[in-house]
């Protein structure tokens, strides 16, 4: 069904009185709605039976495997001509447990491929006694396999080298095509899209940090889940924690009710903010905890795909806009500040004088996500490198390339900088980075 005819459907809108079944109104209710839910897994169950199929051979070898695991499984079994039993997993709740029954019941030996916990290999075998033979279970939970990482083609392959021996034929890459692979490897940090405002914003940090006069490791700062987050990798290290949307106001807090003396700064993003950190805001304002938080307002949940929020410009039309800095004034802060991170000279005076408060402030940092400006074509002209005047990545102590980690940043063959017109959005970042004029 598409999704103009989901729309186009025409029906009163209703909903039934029945409490006992839509809220806990009591013990017997909450017995009576687990009672109606296993039932209703179990129908699932046998709804779900033919994207479970499962495969009996003559062979006393059985695989159970699911998702991207059952690929690698297929292209192993290939490449030897193997045909042993198989259970694929097309749905993993609940369990095919009869299917489960019925293989191990045909086979002697049986191999769980599954990455990150091992939930299938444990009923598999807990169902191991309801067979009336045993059946060896190879997995993670008494190996080979390990309880970590990713799996490959060659990690089944060793599997099945192990069960199978000698029949089956060990990839193993030699060690000159090996190092010319790592070598012809991509090496990219982790780090912001080209031109996100958010380096610019931590750029500005840690460079507010070392004018207050303090080390890198002497300033806690609680990093959040979004794009912000980024701000824990190489080259910013500006982020030490990152556990749940909203918890770095709250952890910050928790660091000064802990005694911190040094400043202690909370990072979140736009949309992280409008989903959890208000009530973190509240606490944070109403203890008068002093304390730092800068909101990176990029008017986007950018990293879970540009969805827009309440405060997205671009996207409410006639909706009415929440302004960021009056929810937090409503919330008793007065020390609030909305700043571009891209002017690094007005930034860094702001991020200090906020810090330095001896009470709780916000400061947002207030520029698009670079990614939608471009999408409406507000892209500027590319910056350039003057080479007279680079003095070389290796020589420069503050290099464009090492304080920024900026993509569209490369090193030329004589070591000096190079700007790739194609992706430089033009923020100007590193023009303010470079104290020799080059760019």
């Amino acid at each position: 069904m598409t999704l103009e005819k989901i729309r186009s459907i025409k029906r009163e809108p209703s909903f039934e009185f029945n409490i006992a079944r839509y809220a806990k109104a009591g013990p017997a209710a909450c017995v009576q709605q687990h009672r109606d839910t296993i039932t209703a897994l179990e129908q699932f169950g046998t709804l779900t039976d033919d994207l479970n199929p499962l495969t009996i051979t003559e062979s006393k070898i059985g695989f159970i495997a699911q998702g991207i695991t059952w690929n690698y499984l297929q292209e192993a079994l290939h490449l030897n001509n193997l045909k042993p039993c198989t259970l694929k997993l097309g749905v993993a709740n609940p369990l095919p447990k009869e299917k489960f029954k019925t293989l191990l019941s045909k086979i002697d030996t049986v191999v769980v491929l599954e990455e990150l916990e091992p939930l299938v290999e444990e009923t598999v075998l807990a169902l191991r006694a309801e067979v009336d033979h045993p059946v060896k279970v190879i997995g993670k939970t008494h190996g080979p396999l390990s309880l970590t990482g990713d799996y490959n083609v060659d990690v089944v392959s060793s599997v099945l080298h192990e069960i199978y021996g000698n029949q089956v034929l060990r990839p193993e890459t030699p060690d000159d095509l090996s190092k010319q692979a790592q070598a012809l490897k991509v090496k990219r940090l982790n780090t912001f899209c080209t031109g996100c405002p958010h380096r610019a914003t931590y750029y500005a940090l840690n460079q507010t940090i070392e004018k207050l006069g303090y080390k890198k490791e002497e300033v806690i700062i609680t990093g959040d889940i979004g794009c912000t987050i980024l701000g824990m990798n190489e080259p910013f290290q500006s982020c030490w924690t990152e556990i749940c949307m909203g918890s770095s106001i709250s952890l910050a807090q928790g660091f000064k009710y802990a005694g911190i003396k040094n400043p202690v700064i909370a990072t979140i993003g736009d949309g992280t903010f409008f989903h959890s950190g208000i009530p973190a805001l509240l606490n944070a304002s109403h203890n008068r905890t002093n304390l730092t938080i800068i909101i990176l307002d990029n008017y986007w949940a950018a990293m879970t795909g540009m969805q827009p929020h309440v405060g997205t410009k671009a996207y409410s039309e006639e909706r009415p806009i929440i302004m960021i800095e009056e929810i937090v004034k409503a919330a008793g802060v007065e020390n609030v500040w909305r700043v571009n991170p891209y002017q690094i000279k007005r930034m860094i005076p702001t991020l200090m004088e906020a810090i330095s408060a001896p009470e709780i402030s916000v400061v947002i940092s207030d520029a698009e996500c670079t990614i939608q400006k471009e999408r409406r074509k507000k892209r500027g002209v590319s910056l350039k490198v003057k080479p007279e005047k680079c003095v070389g990545l290796d020589v420069c102590e503050h290099s464009c390339m090492e304080v920024l980690g900026c993509p569209a940043i490369d090193r030329e063959e004589d070591g000096k900088a190079f700007i790739d017109p194609n992706t430089c959005t033009a923020c100007g970042l590193c023009h303010h980075v470079c104290s020799y004029g080059a760019i």
